[in-house]
């Protein structure tokens, strides 16, 4: 499958390089979380309910999908923004457990 990068553009040529920042991932899953936002609370308030085995089984399944995509979509964000230099980073130090320290 070629990347959106590689396809044809309207003139007919093609771009060989890849782009500067990556198809703009940043503002198009921003605007996906409101959404799955309400659809993960609107799973909550209905797995505070009493409901048959079956549908408290979807319940959870729209709970534990969404709460995987919303994950996937806070990876996105995150990559768009180490793309676009705008993640800040800082160093901390941090200890290490004795077994990595081993090998």
């Amino acid at each position: 499958m070629a990347r959106w990068w590689e396809l044809p553009r309207a003139d007919g040529r093609g771009s060989t390089r890849a782009p500067r920042a990556s198809f703009p991932p940043g503002s198009a899953s921003s605007g996906w979380r409101p959404p799955l936002n309400a659809i993960l609370g609107f799973a909550q308030l209905l797995e505070m309910d009493a409901l048959p085995a079956r549908q408290g089984e979807s319940v959870d399944h729209i709970l534990r999908a969404g709460r995987h995509l919303l994950g996937l979509i806070n990876e996105v964000l995150e990559i768009s923004r180490i793309e676009t230099g705008r993640l800040q980073l800082s160093l901390t130090t941090c200890r290490t457990c004795a077994s990595s320290r081993a090998s």
